[in-house]
């Protein structure tokens, strides 16, 4: 299959396309639902993969760290952890790590967010003052 020649919209505009993911690298036209406009594909999930999303669990919730010496809990150790997500709702930088954390640690502004891919507990420090975090454990049951 040759490149695709992309298309134009009403005003001229050229649509988004993608590069398929071969050695060949063609030109092709990203192709969505008339009715939903969701982007459509070919994959199909099945097997271990759906009993995965079928048997996600999640923990959420906020907690106030301050500038405690070695941080404050967050999120506790958990073998089933697939991931987890903060968001520092507070006003000063926030450190995150595991162990005992420190200003050298993981960075996390005000308004920012991450995401932890570790079953390690995951701990907080405030830069000065308290900060709110909110969190979102998700975990196979």
């Amino acid at each position: 299959m040759a490149d695709e020649i992309i298309k134009r919209d009403e005003n001229h505009t050229t649509v988004i396309a993608a590069v398929t993911n071969d050695a060949n690298q063609f030109i092709t036209q990203l192709r969505v639902d008339p009715t939903t406009k969701a982007l459509l594909t070919d994959a199909v999930l099945s097997g271990d993969g759906l009993n995965q999303l079928a048997a996600l669990s999640t923990a959420s919730g906020t907690i106030s760290v301050d500038t405690t010496a070695g941080g404050t809990q967050v999120i506790a150790a958990n073998a089933k952890r697939m991931f987890a997500q903060c968001e520092n709702n507070g006003s000063v930088n926030v450190y995150f790590g595991t162990g005992t954390v420190t200003s050298s640690f993981l960075v996390v502004v005000p308004g920012g967010t991450f995401t932890w891919h570790s079953q390690e507990a995951l701990k907080c420090l405030a830069a000065s003052g308290s900060a709110s975090i909110a969190f979102c454990d998700y975990t196979n049951v």
